[in-house]
């Protein structure tokens, strides 16, 4: 039998249950549930989940693992996003249902969400699309943007605003007159749409569109069973609703009138995004958060080629990143290297992996981005630089991570507030092998023709290859070297060889 994957995601707007299996090459979706329920309404609206929410959830989960056992699925994954991630009381509510179900719940953060839908979308996409496309994800409480740009995704940027927020935050319009309504939506975006503007530096060629209410705007354009929405197909639906009531959207397109206000707001918003672009159509490639789950699960390996480029695209946006705050760039490559070097020499000791040397990689290129502001405190002015980043493939705690290891990229760890001492300890180890690689290459202007890593013993040597002296060197080593032996208990020494 083949093993299947049940994977529930719950969203903004409605509980979702997707049971999968690997059918050859391809993903297949064995069966799919979806049960309404809006706890989008309560968080946008009071903060907080009901408690008649909460128990409604724990029943349409309870019959989820019903059907899950009936599917004989060897693994369950449960996410949530917006409308959970953001409700004031969503401790208690991922505790409850856990109780109530049996069901652990991972609540992952927006951009997270965003970028295992980008993995999907990415590898899905032709040349034709890769080479210039706005990618764009309609979400439950945010819209996710990135660029792909020759083939890489370049930048990113997440607008805290929805179709769903928006409605129900004017709750049907309220006081607000059909007529002017979408006029009210595009002063309401004005705000964003700035911060739009000043993200994109060119037009994009494609427009790509995920988004759980993709599929009802596609039969709302006479597009069904193709994954193409044509521009003017799109226009004649924006020009025909724009100054319509949800009941009149509701009785015209034949879809529920609980949904109406929301497809409004969302061709409102879509309308607005897609003269940022020269598509002529918008692509909806079938790709959903539960997809990504599935298909990272169910195929590690394919899925880890995708992971890898991502890897490369995110030290790409880094880079930009870096030049826009004048970091030195060609310092910025010879501390990447010897970084890494010996974090790829101490692997042993460290005991961590490809996550890790990434954001120790991302640490070496941003670490210096506060001396924009002033090098005085830099370290702070990085930290708090990094913490406001849209970085290409980089999550919430990722970020938190990288900005704490520029922070302490000049001295020790000790105890931070707020974090773990499992975190702490991995934040210290690429913090020191950080200061380390920075003492190696204290002058700017001082190249080695070489530089090698290796532990003998009880001892990490390295060893320079130049004709120049290394004084400094030795000595801002030597500061930083009690604080490595402390944290992998060895020693270090730094060696200079001569070169001819």
């Amino acid at each position: 039998m083949k093993k299947r994957l049940a994977v529930i995601d719950i969203g903004s707007d409605d509980i979702k249950l997707n049971i999968y299996e690997r059918h050859g090459d391809k993903l297949r979706s064995v069966d799919t549930l979806t049960r309404d329920l809006s706890l989008g309404e309560d968080t946008f609206l009071t903060g907080r989940i009901t408690y008649e929410s909460a128990e409604k959830t724990a029943q349409i989960l309870g019959g989820f693992c019903r059907v899950i056992g009936e599917y004989n699925a060897t693994e369950t994954v449960a996410i949530a996003t917006t409308a959970v991630r953001e409700a004031d009381n969503m401790p208690y509510i991922i505790d409850q249902l856990r109780i109530k179900t049996g069901i652990d719940i991972k609540v992952i953060d927006n951009r997270r969400e965003k970028m295992l839908i980008n993995k999907m979308v990415f590898a899905s996409l032709s040349d034709e699309f890769r080479a210039s496309s706005l990618i764009v994800h309609l979400g439950g409480g945010t819209i996710g943007l990135s660029v792909l740009t020759d083939g890489e995704i370049t930048d990113t940027l997440t607008i805290f605003t929805s179709a769903l927020r928006l409605s129900k935050q004017f709750e049907s319009h309220g006081s607000i007159d059909n007529l002017y309504y979408s006029d009210v939506i595009k002063d309401y975006m004005e705000g964003y749409l700035y911060e739009i503007e000043k993200f994109l530096d060119h037009s994009p060629e494609n427009f790509v569109l995920t988004g759980s209410n993709v599929d009802m705007i596609a039969k709302m354009c006479g597009e069904n069973g193709t994954d193409i929405i044509h521009k003017h197909g799109f226009n004649t639906l924006y020009k025909s609703i724009k100054n319509q009531s949800p009941q009149q959207i509701s009785e015209k397109y034949d879809i529920p009138l609980d949904n109406a206000d929301v497809m409004l707001s969302a061709v409102i918003i879509l309308n607005r995004l897609l003269k940022y672009t020269s598509a002529d159509k918008i692509y909806c490639p079938d790709a959903s958060i539960s997809d990504a789950i599935a298909y990272t699960r169910l195929f590690p390996k394919e899925s880890g080629l995708i992971d890898r480029r991502f890897e490369e695209f995110t030290v790409t946006s880094a880079k930009k990143i870096s030049r826009r705050f004048m970091v030195n760039s060609a310092h910025v490559d010879i501390v990447s290297s010897t970084a890494l070097m010996i974090f790829d020499r101490l692997k042993k000791y460290h005991g961590l992996g490809g996550e890790e040397r990434l954001l120790l990689h991302l640490a070496c290129i941003l670490q210096n981005c506060g001396k924009f502001v002033n090098v005085t405190q830099h370290h702070v002015h990085s930290y708090n630089i990094i913490n406001g980043l849209n970085i290409v493939g980089i999550d919430d705690a990722q970020r938190r991570i990288l900005a704490l290891i520029s922070l302490y990229h000049n001295r020790p760890p000790r105890s931070i507030q707020g974090v773990s001492p499992s975190e702490l300890v991995v934040i210290a180890k690429l913090c020191v092998i950080l200061q380390i690689a920075n003492s190696i290459n204290k002058s700017y202007t001082k190249g080695f023709e070489k530089t090698e890593a290796a532990v003998r013993g009880s001892r990490l040597i390295i060893t320079v290859h130049t004709y120049k002296n290394i004084e400094l060197e030795k000595w801002s080593f030597m500061k930083c070297e009690p604080f490595f032996r402390e944290v992998y208990g060895l020693e270090a020494e730094l060696r200079k060889k001569g070169v001819m």
